[in-house]
């Protein structure tokens, strides 16, 4: 009898580490993903705060900006909202090609206002431009490595 019942032992306890090994091995997120998935919004955070900031004092100080060109102002909002949509989406943990997708979108509009800045002539505007450039090259990094 006590044959029997080490036998059921060893065969319950060895279901049990079968059971327990699966569910770790079938989880949706692994430690790694988790720390990308910080990393990624850490990084959408920076860049929506810095293009947020980027907008604002281009609105604040009229006349330091590449030039009085109306569509400058409007480029710097539509990137500041950009950045905004995708911090949300990156917090919501939507999934990698929708983010991906959303990113090429953002990047258009980063790009164009990055040649305005280019080509501008103020110190001013390049150098409160800086801040931003460093956040996108960070999520840069986080979606595509």
């Amino acid at each position: 009898m006590f044959i029997v019942r080490r036998s059921t032992v060893f065969a319950l306890v060895s279901v049990a580490l079968a059971v327990m090994s699966g569910c770790a091995t079938t989880s949706h997120s692994s430690p790694t993903a988790a720390a990308d998935r910080g990393n990624l919004s850490t990084a959408a955070d920076r860049l929506a705060a810095n293009t947020n900031m980027f907008a604002q004092a281009t609105d604040n100080a009229p006349g330091l900006g590449p030039s009085g060109d109306a569509s400058y102002a409007r480029d710097a909002h539509s990137l500041a909202d950009q950045a905004q949509d995708f911090r949300r989406a990156a917090a919501s943990n939507a999934e990698q090609g929708d983010l991906k997708a959303q990113f090429d979108e953002l990047s258009r509009t980063y790009q164009t206002v990055k040649q305005e800045v280019d080509h501008s002539d103020s110190q001013w505007t390049k150098n409160n431009w800086r801040s931003v450039s460093a956040a996108y090259a960070e999520l840069a990094n986080q979606i595509y490595g």
